[in-house]
This record gives structure tokens, C-alpha cells and sequence, in this order.
């Protein structure tokens, strides 16, 4: 992975574009869906914890 690619991702993760960032990893990279997936969740909550907190909030209320 270069840099550029890394920024490009980080890019779509601040727009929450998770779909693109995941599909221009697996261009990249060359890894399935599944390694992709993991990976761009594992970057996203780097660095945007504020934002996986609410999700994770919101995905554990009940009824949800």
C-alpha cells in the first residue's frame, strides 16, 4: 500500500464513504472482501473513534 492510496482511503473514511474505501483497498491490495472489510474498520476506528463510538451506541440499543 502506498501513501497515496492510505490518504485516498482516509479521504473516503472522513466522508463516510466506507464502501469506496473498502473497494480501493481491495484494488490495492488484492485481498478479499472479508480482509478488506477488517482492515478498513480496523483504520476507521483509529482514527475516528467519536464516530465508531456513536455507531456501536447506536447498534447496541435495544430494538436495534
Amino acid at each position: 500500500m502506498t501513501e497515496q492510496k492510505w490518504q485516498e482511503i482516509d479521504r473516503f473514511l472522513s466522508q463516510g464513504e466506507v464502501l469506496k474505501a473498502i473497494l480501493t483497498y481491495r484494488d490495492a491490495t488484492g485481498c478479499g472482501l472479508a480482509d478488506a472489510k477488517a482492515a478498513i474498520g480496523t483504520r476507521f476506528r483509529a482514527h475516528h473513534p467519536e464516530r465508531f463510538a456513536t455507531y456501536r451506541q447506536l447498534e447496541d440499543e435495544p430494538g436495534n
